[in-house]
């Protein structure tokens, strides 16, 4: 999701999390559609349609009729290197818990041959 309204130079934007709120008159899945076609950045939540949205993102929620409740604000902020991952962190990783690749020198079946041979 790109955020075109800022400019190079200005100041970090403050984001919001909210929760669409259910309307009685209106079914869950066409809820989940309508905020799914505005294409906005989603929370995992089971229970409820949570957003990470900026004020102008509130704005256009609003206006589709919905009714938000802002859980609370967030900065926006670079990301803590410590939380990315590397490429190796990552395949040793799934290694770990599913085992070798198929064909790898570590595959206990051994290396693929052409033709399964």
């Amino acid at each position: 999701m790109s955020d075109s309204s800022s400019s190079a130079g200005s100041a970090p934007r403050e984001r919001f999390e909210v929760v669409v709120e259910p309307d009685p008159g209106v079914a869950a899945q066409a809820r989940t559609a309508q905020v799914s076609a505005l294409d906005l950045d989603r929370l995992p939540d089971r229970d409820q349609v949570r957003l990470l949205v900026d004020a102008d993102q509130l704005d256009r929620l609003r206006s589709q009729g919905l009714t938000v409740r802002v859980q609370r604000s967030v900065p926006v902020q670079p990301l803590d290197p410590a939380l990315v991952a590397t490429d190796d962190d990552v395949a040793g990783w799934l290694a770990a818990r599913l085992g070798p690749p198929a064909g790898s020198s570590d595959d206990p079946t051994g290396p693929a041959t052409p033709g399964g041979q």
